[in-house]
């Protein structure tokens, strides 16, 4: 898991913003989750395993839209 995101976040005490483009009926929309504030992070590496979290969600949730190299969440293909 990269630490850039986190470190950056953290340093400039912005929050992060989880957020993918999917594919919808009429093109491409934008769909995010809640902000993580860092300030909420005892750590780098724990607000790294949170945006990990959140980007586990987005796929979880749309798992069709996302290249699957391996199976990191146990999704089954249909």
């Amino acid at each position: 898991t990269p630490l850039g995101p986190a470190r950056i976040a953290r340093r400039r005490r912005v929050p992060i913003l989880p957020a993918a483009m999917l594919r919808e009926e009429g093109g491409w929309v934008l769909r995010h989750l809640a902000p993580i504030a860092p300030e909420t992070a005892a750590s780098d590496r724990e607000l790294a395993e949170r945006c990990n979290e959140a980007l586990a969600e987005l796929i979880l949730r749309n798992p069709d839209q996302w290249v699957w190299f391996h199976d990191r969440w146990g999704v089954e293909e249909g």
